[in-house]
């Protein structure tokens, strides 16, 4: 199940703190959204993916775990390209 309460909380948050130099990434952290870490890692990658956020690096392994670093993390300007890729996203689940 989609958990679009705290996709908008991620948003939400990164848009609160746009005008800041610097980001607290542990304000998105699972522990504050209270979700599992893999439910934060595929709700990262599905934001990403679909165009709302930017800056965050993905790097599967091998062995198939995935690291991903919001080091750099944005909330995406271009929300027109990143609503149509989420649409998209939701009608192929």
């Amino acid at each position: 199940m989609i958990q679009t309460d705290k996709i908008y909380q991620i948003l939400k948050i990164l848009a609160d703190n746009m005008n800041f130099e610097r980001f607290d990434i542990d304000k998105i952290s699972p522990q504050k959204l209270k979700i599992t870490k893999s439910m934060w890692d595929q709700l990262i990658v599905m934001l990403n993916e679909s165009g709302y956020i930017k800056g965050v690096v993905i790097t599967e392994f091998i062995d198939g775990s995935t690291d991903i670093n919001i080091d750099k993390i944005k909330q995406n300007d271009n929300r027109k390209r990143g609503k149509a890729k989420w649409k998209a996203w939701q009608n192929s689940t």
